[in-house]
């Protein structure tokens, strides 16, 4: 983060995502945030929710296109 303040918190328990409310589609969140440590800046962001292990995560500037899409696969 090029925030002196905030380059001191730890990474292991960062909030990453937050205020995400329900979508009219099942398995979708929308109107939340996520959070790049790498460069200290929150964007919008939409979640959904693929298969009980796969999230499709879509953060973005404005509008979703555009944005950066990444799938996070839960770990055992």
């Amino acid at each position: 983060n090029p925030k002196p303040a905030m380059q001191d918190r730890p990474i292991i328990g960062l909030p990453l995502l937050v205020n995400f409310t329900a979508g009219q589609e099942a398995d979708v969140w929308s109107n939340g945030t996520i959070y790049n440590p790498e460069d200290g800046e929150n964007y919008d962001c939409t979640l959904t929710l693929q298969d009980s292990n796969t999230l499709k995560v879509r953060g973005y500037i404005g509008l979703p296109l555009f944005g950066k899409t990444q799938i996070w696969t839960r770990v055992n």
